[in-house]
């Protein structure tokens, strides 16, 4: 094997790495987001909170969603 092509390979295998690393990342995220949305609606969900508070919750969960949204996006992109 030459050294060009053995640098190629070692550029590859971090790019592997690098990007295996980053889905592990979003992956967690995806996760951490999923349960704070769980909170959340549940929260909402409860009788307990004032109106103006479970509005709050309510744009809250929103962001949530959206994040949700972005880290499956990011997921599906990835192993395609």
């Amino acid at each position: 094997m030459t050294d060009q092509t053995k640098h190629n390979i070692d550029i590859v295998h971090t790019s592997n790495k690098a990007k295996a690393h980053e889905l592990e990342k979003v992956k967690n995220e995806l996760d951490d987001s999923i349960e704070a949305l769980t909170i959340i609606d549940s929260a909402i969900k409860s009788t307990y909170l004032k109106d103006k508070h479970s509005l709050l919750l309510q744009e809250w969960a929103k962001e949530y969603r959206d994040d949700i949204k972005k880290c499956e996006m990011f997921i599906q992109e990835a192993n395609d």
